[in-house]
């Protein structure tokens, strides 16, 4: 959690320095590295797609590798990841881009905290 946390505050500097495409591109390989942290042991592709859009349920109790809060927190750092994303992309005037994250995020059950 420790590295991962230091990784998004590493995107949320360059964001805030307003290397938006270097923000975007260390916020999504931070999700797409915490997502699969969190889906490690699915064995199936259709339990891979079922995790990765119920992230929240999956989460619950903690995984086979990770304890709850290490899982909650996990999901948390995707949640707000994903949120920058859409944030990012609003301010680059790709609205499409950014509409996309959140109804993503919607249809995963994602909510930020």
């Amino acid at each position: 959690m420790e590295a991962a946390r230091d990784r998004f505050q590493e995107a949320e500097t360059l964001k805030a320095g307003g290397e938006l495409e270097q923000a975007a591109a260390k916020y999504m390989q931070l999700v797409n590295d915490m997502t699969k942290r969190l889906v490690l042991g699915v064995e199936t592709y259709v339990d891979f797609l079922d995790a990765v859009y119920n992230l929240p349920k999956v989460v619950e109790g903690g995984t086979p590798s990770l304890s709850e809060e290490e899982a909650c927190g996990m999901q948390r750092l995707v949640t707000r990841s994903f949120v920058c994303l859409a944030e990012i992309y609003d301010h680059m005037g790709e609205d499409v881009q950014a509409q996309r994250y959140r109804k993503f995020m919607q249809k995963a059950g994602m909510t930020a905290k």
